[in-house]
């Protein structure tokens, strides 16, 4: 089960009603100081439990008298076999009651909801009212609240699908030392991590004996510590963690080749980055947590850029297997390498826009707005990336961002350190590779294999001057054995692009048009992919003319879907394999 979207009504800054849509694994919620990002997070805490207080409600809505969190969750196969299982238990035990009892009701519910669920819906939506009710939601209408005494097994199992949410604060609170009082009130989760981590967690009314016994423990419990710790954090490759009895209390410290010292004579950022370990090994029990939501709000508060890069890197590790949601106003924990999971959060005063808001695109036009909002200009991030690879727009980038993560293991990519340059930032573009160039870094092109592509390598050539012998430049029909003119558009697997414009149609245009994806496969032999189907949709009268197809939003949705490890001899697999190549970027 992951969380697809949170419709939030009258909750602290959102004024009136807002929808939340994130993604699978990581969601980045970007903006400025106080426009409601904290505020998005800390809804999610309530899909598992919790009460609102008074202070939550927002004072200028006019919609509902309490907030209100509608969750979207997605099944998969797993989910929606238990489910059934336990609508079908709960039915048994209800058996045929008389009309008009309360069992009769709920029995007609549960029914409806077994209907609803009979075939492959991917969706259920659980509301969270201010007066604390659970309900799920189904059908027109339909409505079961939960937990329920008439219905066992379906609150058992929603009490055991829906995945386990843990908040991290931002924090740098590592303690020197504390008591065994402390710990059991958990005032301290940094040190409470410390000892999970060294093995003595549950020895830890030993550790605080003061015989030979617990000495030994310290001893063996610093070594394990610093055996862990230096698997898991580069940073700490060359640190030691030994433990000792100070009064009643354990005291903690860290030894380097050039200081021994405590925890608190350390950075903020040293802090700052060891705390996030430790508190989510003691929220999860493991450094490698598995099926949580993990919500981290502004996790890089004290780090350095490098340090921020660090951890961004660390968060997409954890999301591989965890469902990861961060609220910051950094830059640097932006993921370029997947900005469909960017979302801008803005505050707006007027009748129109009062509250939070959210910009699900930051990026192409509204570049503007993301710059705006952090206070940044183009000129603050004049520290050029050691590889960059340039496109010709937005949906470009997204393409090839989506399908290096979805082969990084098959072409052994570093992501780390790869950086796309798209040139719907026109304005921005030409500083940007004189810049490149002059710093003598690397700067490969990739243009489409048409006449605009010819173009934008012609114009690339231009504004690098005496300097474009540097740039390579990648011949997209030679790279994927293509004669006609080419678009990346045209490299992508043909299902996935299908099913990109079947939700682009229903979705965002909200037509009702049944799209045949023969006829628009059958054009693309003799024209681009992309051109074909905006001629289609145009006869069709779903959009005014050819060149209202949206290519950014249809790459934005085809990122989201679920998407496959293309063959070997995909023309889009051998693209990436060429850019992974030209960048240098192989492990």
């Amino acid at each position: 089960m992951r969380l697809a979207e949170i419709d939030v009504e009258a909750y602290r800054s959102i004024a009136n009603r807002l929808t939340v849509r994130v993604q699978d694994e990581v969601t980045c919620f970007i903006g400025a100081n106080e426009s409601g990002k904290s505020n998005i997070l800390h809804t999610i805490p309530f899909l598992k439990d919790g009460e609102f207080s008074e202070f939550d409600r927002n004072s200028s809505s006019t919609s509902s008298r309490h907030p209100r969190l509608t969750f979207t969750v997605r099944l998969n196969a797993t989910d929606r076999r238990y489910l059934l299982s336990a609508l079908d238990s709960d039915l048994e035990s209800l058996g045929e009651p008389a009309p008009d009892t309360a069992e009769f009701k709920t029995h007609r519910a549960v029914s409806g909801l077994r209907k609803h669920y009979a075939g492959k819906r991917g969706r259920l939506q659980l509301q969270v009212t201010g007066a604390n009710v659970r309900q799920i939601l189904f059908g027109k209408g339909g409505r079961i609240p939960l937990p329920n005494p008439r219905l066992p097994e379906m609150s058992k199992w929603i009490n055991t699908a829906v995945p386990q949410v843990v908040l991290f604060e931002a924090s740098d609170d590592l303690a020197d030392k504390i008591s065994l009082a402390n710990l059991e009130a958990r005032t301290n989760l940094p040190f409470e991590g410390l000892l999970k981590l060294a093995g003595v967690w549950d020895r830890r009314d030993e550790l605080f004996s003061g015989d030979l016994n617990a000495h030994r423990l310290h001893d063996v419990a610093g070594k394990t510590l610093t055996r862990k710790l230096r698997q898991k954090w580069t940073q700490g490759s060359r640190l030691h963690f030994q433990f000792h009895a100070s009064g009643n209390e354990i005291a903690v410290r860290i030894k380097d080749p050039v200081t021994f010292d405590a925890p608190s004579f350390r950075s903020l950022g040293f802090r700052s980055f060891l705390s996030f370990y430790l508190t989510l090994f003691a929220e999860t029990e493991e450094l490698d947590p598995e099926g949580f939501i993990l919500l981290f709000d502004e996790p890089g508060l004290h780090l350095h850029p490098q340090g921020q890069k660090d951890l961004l890197r660390e968060l997409r590790n954890l999301g591989t297997k965890n469902q990861v949601l961060y609220a910051t106003h950094s830059p640097f924990l932006i993921d370029r390498n997947d900005l469909p999971s960017v979302l801008l959060v803005t505050k707006g005063t007027t009748k129109k826009d009062r509250g939070t808001q959210i910009t699900y695109k930051p990026y192409g036009d509204n570049w503007r707005k993301l710059t705006d909002a952090l206070g940044i200009v183009p000129a603050d991030a004049f520290f050029p990336p050691d590889r960059t690879l340039v496109v010709e727009g937005s949906s470009d980038r997204i393409y090839l961002t989506t399908f290096i993560r979805l082969l990084a293991d098959e072409l052994k990519a570093d992501l780390n350190f790869l950086s796309i340059l798209d040139a719907d930032r026109r304005d921005e573009l030409p500083g940007f590779v004189r810049m490149l160039v002059a710093a003598g870094r690397e700067v490969v092109v990739a243009a489409d294999g048409d006449k605009g592509g010819q173009d934008f390598e012609k114009y690339v050539r231009r504004i690098a001057g005496g300097k474009r012998s540097q740039i390579v430049f990648l011949d997209m029909r030679e790279t994927t054995n293509r004669n006609a003119e080419t678009s990346i558009e045209d490299l992508v697997p043909v299902e996935p692009w299908c099913r990109a414009i079947d939700e682009y149609v229903a979705g965002v245009l909200g037509s009702e048009h049944e799209v045949k994806h023969d006829t628009i496969m059958d054009a693309s032999a003799t024209e681009r992919r992309v051109d074909a189907t905006g001629r289609y949709l145009a006869d069709a009268q779903v959009i005014e003319y050819p060149s209202k197809l949206s290519k950014t939003t249809v790459a934005h949705l085809l990122a989201e879907g679920d998407l496959v490890v293309p063959d070997r001899d995909a023309p889009i697999y051998r693209l990436c394999q060429a850019v992974v190549k030209a960048l240098k970027i192989a492990r």
